[in-house]
């Protein structure tokens, strides 16, 4: 982003964090984990299948990030919606 920016990695991550409250790579995550959330929330898709659209490579990676930013494993999100879901 930076080299597309015509901007030093490190002047485009200042402006970046200044814009946007955040660094590019933690906006990046951001965007993956938010993806992830309306995958659980709008499909039927596997955990595994959502990390992997979701651009994680690695099911414990994913499952330890979404723990961390959402408060909560994929998989007690996915038992929650349902609940929701069948009570309709």
């Amino acid at each position: 982003m930076a080299e597309q920016a015509h901007l030093s990695p490190s002047r485009f991550s200042a402006l970046f964090s200044q814009a946007a409250g955040m660094s590019p790579m933690n906006y990046l995550l951001q965007l993956r984990l938010d993806h992830a959330v309306q995958l659980l929330e709008q499909s039927s898709l596997s955990i595994l299948e959502i990390a992997d659209q979701s651009g994680f490579r690695n099911l414990s990676n994913f499952n330890r990030l979404f723990l961390r930013y959402v408060g909560k494993p994929p998989s007690a999100m996915r038992r929650k919606l349902q609940g929701k879901t069948s009570m309709s």
